[in-house]
């Protein structure tokens, strides 16, 4: 192809809006310009030479880009994104700040696909303010219309995804329950049946924890709450959840614990988050190891500058692993490799998604190694301040006893409220039920003065909802209806 495959009235027509029209070759990489106002491009026997397409965006750059802004100018004049924009659209075009002759003006580029193949238009002009705004607008709407692309391609593998992992422990459930019905006399077979569906039922419940989290870290500014906690007795304590979960699996879980490790154990900082974050991490590291296979965990505190202290935490299998291509998107929400070698579930894939907003939420940095069927390594630096007035005074709520106590306790399920009596009860509770709000609002009008010790309310019941019904309390004439403890 040349210029003279281009219509001389379709050159007339552009020439007119743009200020140079080239022709590239993309298996050579080369241009052949058809307008140019360009000084340095001259013409030899009344023919502009073919360039070198790099060349020219480098030359370009260098001379017109102002210099915050080369970077960005780069990859989007790179011939390979060009190529790659054009597969799914006709053209492919923006706007950026040029500095000619001194003064900074905004210049379009624009590359249109060609019916032969191997051959795109590149055109080039400034762009007044109005236009500008409108190229603008229409990047925007495009760039939003590919967002909402990728939100619905996104929504669809994780509903596809959530159906099969919400459903394999349902089954379970289900199936377990009808196992032990056929054996009601056999204790062992019981045990072992409440045994599995103990364990289905928790990661149903983690399941639904990840989502919740990761429905709040996507759609609201989350803040994170922070206050003193002890780093030590919270790795103690989730270190310790994480070795009962790998022994029930058949792993092997190594706390690595060495004097010196950490200086400073009274920290102020987020210790939901910190909790959250090595709670997923030990959760893959137990469900995507092998039979057999150990769980390697590690906290050393790196430097303190007297006011802020650094920790490094470390999680270590020797799991299935991800090669270098899942790993690229190992932190992307959903992001999930069936293995149908695993013992136990495959996740849904949120878990590595909420460890690295956490990270990025505290201030933190995350490094990943792994390697297939070898496992992986996590490592995770994280800041905390140091608590200069620790309470150091511990609580036993050993001896607590409830036993005598009068709660109200409000929710429309059976189900739930058969649950929560139950719990109350070991605890020698006194518990009265309500079925919704206005039920409750009721009974506690006619109690006498000071009957209830507490109210625990449900939120979203028939009739009266718990919010409702609690403003209702609240607002009587009476002496304990704001004294007394209320749980939404």
């Amino acid at each position: 192809m040349n210029s003279a495959d281009i219509m001389p009235e379709v050159l007339e027509s552009l020439g007119k809006d743009y200020l140079s029209i080239s022709l590239i070759e993309t298996d050579t990489r080369m241009v052949y310009p058809l307008k140019s106002t360009r000084r340095s491009v001259l013409r030899r026997n009344g023919k502009f030479p073919a360039l070198s397409y790099d060349d020219i965006a480098a030359k370009s750059m260098n001379g017109h880009v102002p210099a915050d802004k080369k970077e960005e100018y780069t990859q989007k004049t790179s011939l390979d994104t060009v190529v790659r924009e054009l597969q799914t659209k006709e053209e492919y075009s923006f706007s950026y700040e040029s500095i000619v002759d001194g003064q900074t003006r905004r210049g379009q580029m624009r590359f249109v696909k060609l019916p032969t193949d191997g051959y795109i238009l590149m055109t080039y002009r400034y762009v007044d303010q109005a236009v500008f705004a409108e190229h603008e607008k229409a990047q925007r709407a495009e760039e939003e219309r590919q967002r909402a692309v990728k939100a619905n391609e996104m929504k669809s593998r994780f509903l596809s995804s959530l159906s099969h992992d919400v459903r394999t422990p349902i089954n379970a459930i289900q199936g377990m329950l009808r196992i032990a019905d056929t054996y009601p006399k056999d204790m062992k077979k019981q045990a072992e049946c409440r045994e599995k569906m103990w364990m289905a039922s928790n990661y149903l419940g983690g399941l639904v924890n990840n989502v919740l989290d990761m429905n709040r870290l996507e759609n609201t500014d989350v803040h994170l709450t922070s206050g003193p906690f002890n780093m030590i007795d919270l790795l103690m304590e989730v270190s310790s959840m994480a070795g009962v979960q790998a022994e029930e699996q058949g792993l092997r879980c190594v706390v690595d614990w060495k004097p010196g490790y950490i200086e400073h154990r009274y920290l102020l900082g987020s210790a939901e988050g910190l909790s959250r974050i090595l709670t997923n991490l030990n959760s893959n590291a137990i469900k995507y190891n092998k039979q057999g296979g150990s769980i390697y965990c590690r906290c050393k505190e790196l430097r303190c500058d007297g006011d802020t202290a650094w920790f490094e935490l470390i999680t270590k299998d020797t799991g299935i692993g991800m090669d270098k291509e899942f790993l690229a998107h190992a932190f992307e929400p959903y992001a999930q490799k069936y293995n149908p070698s695993l013992n136990s579930i495959n996740g849904v894939g949120l878990g590595l998604a909420i460890v690295k907003k956490m990270v990025d939420i505290m201030g933190g940095t995350m490094q990943v190694d792994s390697e297939v069927g070898k496992g992986t390594t996590y490592t995770i630096v994280l800041p905390f301040k140091i608590d200069p007035n620790p309470h150091k005074v511990e609580t036993n709520y050993e001896h607590l006893s409830l036993n005598g106590v009068k709660a109200l306790l409000v929710e429309d399920n059976n189900l739930n409220m058969e649950i929560a009596k139950f719990y109350l009860e070991q605890e020698k509770v006194q518990v009265y039920t309500a079925m919704n709000g206005q039920e409750a609002v009721e009974m506690f009008r006619k109690s006498d003065v000071g009957f209830y010790d507490i109210i625990l309310m449900d939120i979203m019941m028939p009739i009266m909802d718990g919010l409702e019904a609690t403003r209702e309390i609240r607002a009587m004439n009476r002496p304990d209806a704001l004294a007394i403890p209320l749980s939404l």
